[in-house]
């Protein structure tokens, strides 16, 4: 079980189970000179008894660990009456696993997954050859039909050993869905797709020969996952389609500035993050880092996920903009990780014990708190937030959201707050469920309905590209006495290069396509009363004015979780 860890979504959920199989059951014995009788030989069940066993295990385990007794108002025992015998039916796991998870996702609830054996990652080096080659128009259909069936296979069925490589290998750029479309948000300096003249706010609508509307159409009309895949779908999309092995060229068709369609080949190389250590029963995640000084002296730092080696990289940040007058944290596709580390970064950013929010299961509730350490950053704050943005991330937004400690500015989070435990199936698929409820400070749940920014800002095509990031834009603005909002675009706009020449060959002319207008941006969110601060609490092991030791910080990470061992 995973009682202090939290779980992004579907397709992060899918990277963090591959340790299991080795650390879930099994416990090492000591030496002993007492010879002990043999276990008992289990039963051997039929394939159809095992179903049947899997369909028991996880209707049980709801009907005794949901945290609402009332199952949120659906009618537990009148589900169990409607899939067992279509599950008594069935006549492959494929089809149960199916059902199951149709089934629990009649609770309407984050953190409730059936993942099959073969979607567990298993982070075997793979040998085999990925390299793209150039169809002809004999093949180019028959191509895409495959590459697009191998990319949904890995998105779904993540059994395939070059998850891993696909998760650290790509072109150095980020997506969201933008009206529909797959528009690119962010272009790392220097990467392949910043040489081959790729910039933000670009559309792509192909990645070798696979429909990127096709397949996004196809996700979002998938009965049984498009509501686990939402929040990560930009992710997805890049990590089933555009990334690949090393050296490979992928040729990306996409409708530039100008809207013309145009094809550039991008060669896939080894991004710039890493993979964190594996930590108890959270494993190994591809993680990003980033910090810089904006205009105006204003700090900032990215990361995308709450786990010990991000940590380090924040303390060290935080050390240095320790004087600076303020900073943005930037948590847009931010897929969570550890509750502990949330109680960890809220203490380097506040002077005081502030209460983070409450987690309720059948046997109680349990508050969450957390403590200043040595030194905490005391200037204006504020911490960007997106609809990727998932998890511990939004408990941390929200709760120095509540105390009026930072502003919160983007859009609205994904909403995905449950704490939940993971157990075996005899089919040999895990079921990852959630067992507790969480709460903010005003009583308020975040689950289905995401932290909502006090300032709601949206990202457009033709905002992005003319440069401008108008969250990050607006961030600033606000953190400098947000009258000066014009003459900041201007500072902070990420210089573009210009387009690279097209190619003069019938086959890659620019072609002219329509897209559509971006929407106006949402009205402000109305927000709720903030919620009175905590009582004062003792503090021990705090006095001093050092900067906060990233050593120190991650132990108080784990004691804050249970240690280790509740790891």
């Amino acid at each position: 079980m995973i009682p202090r860890a939290t779980k992004a979504s579907l397709l992060i959920c899918f990277l963090i189970f591959q340790v299991l199989s080795l650390c879930e059951y099994g416990i090492a014995q000591q030496p002993t000179t007492t010879e002990k009788p043999a276990a008992a030989a289990e039963p051997i069940l039929t394939e159809s008894e095992k179903r049947q066993k899997a369909f028991e295990i996880v209707w049980q385990t709801v009907n005794e660990s949901f945290y609402d007794r009332d199952f949120a108002g659906v009618d537990w025992l009148a589900v169990r009456r409607r899939y067992e015998p279509l599950v008594a039916s069935a006549t492959s796991d494929t089809q149960v696993h199916d059902l199951l998870q149709q089934m629990i996702n009649e609770l309407h609830q984050s953190h409730f997954v059936v993942i099959p054996p073969d979607a567990i990652p298993r982070f075997i080096p793979s040998k085999k050859s990925t390299r793209a080659h150039q169809p002809t128009s004999d093949d180019e259909s028959s191509e895409a039909e495959n590459e697009e069936e191998a990319g949904l296979s890995l998105l779904l069925d993540k059994g395939n050993p070059e998850l891993t490589e696909r998760l650290q290998t790509g072109i150095g750029i980020d997506v969201r869905i933008i009206n529909g479309a797959v528009v690119i948000t962010r272009v790392n300096n220097g990467s392949t797709a910043d040489r081959a003249g790729i910039r933000r706010g670009f559309v792509i609508k192909k990645a070798n020969s696979v429909s990127f509307d096709e397949a996004l159409a196809k996700l979002q009309s998938n009965s049984i996952w498009k509501d686990l895949l939402r929040p990560e779908l930009g992710r997805v999309m890049l990590d089933a389609f555009i990334n690949g092995e090393p050296g490979s060229v992928v040729r990306l068709t996409v409708v530039d500035g100008r809207n013309r369609l145009r094809i550039l080949p991008v060669v896939r190389e080894r991004l710039s993050g890493e993979m964190s250590p594996g930590i108890g029963n959270l494993p190994p995640l591809y993680t990003e880092f980033e910090s810089k000084i904006l205009p105006g002296d204003v700090g900032y730092i990215r990361f995308d996920a709450f786990v010990p080696t991000m940590m380090k990289k924040v303390c060290g940040a935080l050390r240095s903009m320790h004087n600076r007058p303020a900073l943005i944290i930037d948590l847009r596709g931010n897929q969570g990780g550890l509750l502990g580390m949330v109680s960890g970064l809220s203490g380097l950013l506040e002077s005081k014990v502030i209460a983070l929010g409450v987690m309720k299961s059948r046997n109680g509730s349990s508050p969450l708190y957390a403590f200043p350490q040595r030194s905490p950053y005391t200037g204006k704050l504020a911490i960007l937030v997106d609809g990727s943005t998932e998890s511990a991330a939004e408990m941390f937004a929200s709760a120095l959201q509540e105390i009026g400690r930072a502003k919160i500015v983007g859009e609205r989070s994904a909403g995905n707050t449950l704490p939940s435990a993971i157990i075996k199936l005899p089919t040999g698929a895990l079921f990852q469920y959630a067992w507790a409820s969480f709460r903010n400070t005003l009583g308020q749940p975040l689950e289905g309905i995401g932290v909502v920014p006090d300032i709601t800002v949206k990202l457009e095509r033709r905002r992005l590209l003319s440069g401008v990031d108008d969250q990050l834009a607006k961030a600033v603005a606000d953190l400098r006495g947000g009258n000066r909002r014009n003459s900041l675009i201007t500072e902070i706009v990420t210089s573009a290069s210009p387009d690279p020449k097209e190619s003069s060959s019938a086959g890659n002319r620019p072609t002219k396509v329509t897209i559509d207008s971006d929407s106006p941006p949402p009205p402000v969110a109305k927000q709720p009363p903030r919620a009175a601060k905590p009582p004062d609490l003792p503090l021990a092991g705090n006095e001093g004015n050092d900067s906060p030791s990233a050593a120190g910080v991650i132990q108080k990470f784990l004691d804050a979780s249970g240690g280790e061992e509740a790891l």
